[in-house]
């Protein structure tokens, strides 16, 4: 049995030149909500378009930025996502985790590095739509029960994305 331990869920808003370093440890995914993002991890650069989502499983550090020569300034452990003034407006929802139980070694070596759920013709799939819209909620109205919600629909999105 693999379980899922959700930790954090964000929101940015982004515009302009920017760059965020998202640190080795646990999986991530990126949902992007308007425009696009960069994503690079080691020698590999993906470009993920609104309306899709990847998912980063084995907790690697990665890049997004908006593009893919801008190195990254933020280091996104920080948190409270705002960079930059002028241009056009990125916005995504992300949220980092963790695997935990014995069969997790097996589990990692089957799952890609990354997967990208696309859009569906620019739209976000509705499952992901009503995972993130959840999420948010959550995250944004701490109240009782609000951290095992998160850690289970963060469970959903992970459980959806590989079924997809």
């Amino acid at each position: 049995m693999i379980r899922l331990r959700g930790e954090r869920v964000y929101t940015a808003a982004l515009r302009g030149t920017w760059g965020l370093a998202f640190r080795p440890g646990a999986a991530h995914f990126h949902v992007v909500e308007q425009g696009s993002v960069w994503l690079r991890r080691g020698g590999e650069t993906i470009k993920v378009q609104a309306g899709n989502m990847v998912l980063l499983s084995h907790g690697s550090g990665h890049v997004i930025c908006d593009d893919p020569a801008t190195p990254a300034r933020v280091d996104a452990s920080l948190a409270g996502f705002s960079v930059g003034a002028e241009g056009a407006t990125t916005r995504i929802v992300g949220g980092e985790f963790h695997f935990e139980g014995a069969a997790l070694a097996a589990a990692m070596t089957a799952l890609p590095a990354v997967v990208d759920i696309p859009s569906e013709g620019g739209r976000m799939p509705d499952w992901l739509e009503a995972i993130s819209h959840f999420l948010l909620k959550e995250s944004q109205a701490m109240e009782p029960g609000s951290a095992l919600m998160i850690s289970r629909l963060i469970d959903l999105l992970v459980i959806r994305t590989l079924r997809t």
